[in-house]
């Protein structure tokens, strides 16, 4: 049974010569073809320009609103930082108020009990007992006075210098005057009750008495120096 055959010319040659057929079979690759693009993702997009620039500045927009974002919360974090600084030192300065004033009212008490003290002493120079006896009561009195001045020391509590010094009313109260021509007006020449500093503060002025030149020395003043 003889098959219909009918080759392509461009795939098959068919030849017969001396009694053989030959039949060429050429192989032929097919033309690749590029597949569709789609819009699905599959393919890379070829953007415009102002597709890029209108991108670009719209994540400019972005940037410059977070960067400002920053900012307002980077000053907000520092006004709560410095109003707890504040608040601290607030805190600090109420405690340190009211642990002064606890220490000005015990240190008044030590000072009354310094002033009888000295009371004491003079009692006891202007009595009539025993050499002996008063030397024992004057060792005991300064032994304890030298306990308080310690204890004023470690504190910060300084005596009030007075005698050959002008006048400060924050820390001398005059409660008499002196005529002395050869010294100045508002020196001080004799302290009555001795005063008391704390931080550099009054805890009690010295009460002292305060030199004023006679008039007429005055005068000669005057004379002199014409």
């Amino acid at each position: 049974q003889v098959m219909p055959f009918d080759p392509d010319p461009e795939n098959i040659a068919v030849s017969y010569s001396q009694g053989v057929l030959e039949v060429e079979i050429r192989r032929t690759e097919a033309p690749v073809k590029a597949a569709p693009l789609k819009d699905d993702g599959d393919r890379v997009k070829i953007r415009t320009m102002e597709e890029v620039e209108k991108d670009l500045m719209s994540l400019t927009k972005e940037l410059t609103k977070v960067s400002e974002e920053k900012t307002l919360l980077e000053d907000r974090a520092g006004i709560l930082q410095r109003d707890f600084h504040n608040l601290k030192r607030r805190h600090e300065k109420e405690k340190e108020s009211i642990a002064d004033r606890k220490i000005r009212e015990i240190s008044m008490g030590l000072v009354e009990v310094l002033d009888d003290f000295e009371r004491a002493r003079m009692s006891v120079e202007s009595s009539g007992c025993s050499k002996e006896i008063s030397t024992n009561l004057m060792k005991g009195l300064e032994m304890v006075e030298k306990r308080v001045h310690t204890l004023f020391d470690q504190i910060g509590i300084t005596r009030v210098a007075s005698v050959g010094e002008h006048l400060d009313p924050n820390r001398h109260e005059a409660v008499g005057q002196s005529q002395d021509p050869e010294i100045d007006d508002d020196v001080i020449t004799q302290e009555q009750v001795c005063g008391y500093l704390f931080k550099e503060e009054a805890l009690r002025p010295a009460q002292v008495i305060v030199n004023r030149k006679p008039t007429g020395s005055a005068k000669d003043d005057k004379k002199k120096k014409r």
